[in-house]
C-alpha cells in the first residue's frame, strides 16, 4: 500500500495499482489531475468518486474505478484529436491548393487578355470581364 496525502494534511492508504495508474496519468498528461470524491461524504458533488480535471479545474471525466481503463481511454482521447487535427489540417491544405489553383486560372486569364490587348493592332480592344460585364480598353 501507498501513501497519500489528502488537500487537508491527512495521510491515507492507497492501493499500488492506484497509485500507479494515478503516477501514470501525472507523468503522461501533466496537466491532468486525479480527485477522489467520497461518495458518502460529498453525494452531491460527483456521482463517480475518482475525478479527473485538467489544470482549470474543468472534469474530463468521472470514473468509479481508478484502473488501466482509464488510461487506455485517456491515450484514446489523445489518439482520437491528433486524428482530428490531422484530418482537419489535410483538409485544409487541399482547400488551400484549391483556392491557389483558380487564382492562378484567374492570373493566366486576365495574363491571357492583356496579352491580346498589347498584340492588337487595333486601337481599342473588347472583351467580357468574369463579371460579364463588357469592357472596351483603348490607347486613346
Amino acid at each position: 500500500m501507498a501513501k497519500g496525502i489528502t488537500h487537508t494534511g491527512h495521510v491515507v492508504e492507497i492501493e499500488d495499482d492506484v497509485m500507479g495508474v494515478v503516477n501514470e496519468i501525472h507523468d503522461r498528461w501533466p496537466d491532468l489531475r486525479v480527485q477522489y470524491l467520497d461518495p458518502e461524504r460529498f453525494p452531491d458533488l460527483a456521482d463517480a468518486p475518482f475525478q479527473i480535471v485538467d489544470s482549470t479545474g474543468y472534469g474530463d471525466m468521472q470514473v468509479w474505478q481508478l484502473d488501466r481503463r482509464v488510461v487506455d481511454q485517456l491515450s484514446l482521447r489523445d489518439r482520437s484529436q491528433r486524428d482530428l487535427k490531422a484530418l482537419v489540417d489535410k483538409e485544409f491544405e487541399r482547400s488551400k491548393r484549391e483556392k491557389e489553383a483558380v487564382e492562378g486560372s484567374v492570373r493566366a486569364e486576365k495574363k491571357d487578355v492583356l496579352n491580346h490587348i498589347f498584340r492588337s493592332p487595333k486601337g481599342s480592344y473588347t472583351f467580357k470581364n468574369d463579371r460579364g460585364e463588357t469592357v472596351k480598353v483603348s490607347d486613346g
